[in-house]
């Protein structure tokens, strides 16, 4: 099962972007006559466009950083405790206390 954030940095949506960017600024350059104002506005909008795609996506990452999952080692670790937990009586918690009086 993938993450949101497996599926944004899999996806190849900024290096697609990038791609096209960089074939629209070749054909730009191998243009020697002919540009005019209106290709150059055409270029620029596509440049601003897939700029502001690719930073949005950089905080999109960013974000699913901060707020990632937990691993399936972690989930395991916290499903053994809680597993643990569960199985204590009252009167293993009153042999656990005395144990931590005696030691503490």
């Amino acid at each position: 099962m993938s993450s949101d954030f497996d599926n944004v940095n899999d996806s190849g949506n900024i290096d697609t972007n990038i791609a096209e960017l960089r074939a629209e600024l070749g054909l730009l350059k191998q243009k020697t006559s002919g540009f005019d104002a209106g290709s150059y506005k055409r270029l620029s909008e596509k440049y601003e466009k897939a700029m502001e795609v690719i930073e949005l996506q950089k905080t999109q990452l960013e974000e699913y950083k901060r707020n990632k999952l937990p691993t399936k080692d972690e989930v395991d670790t916290i499903s053994s405790m809680l597993d643990l937990i569960s199985k204590l009586d009252d009167n293993t918690m009153q042999k656990i206390e005395k144990f931590g009086k005696k030691n503490g």
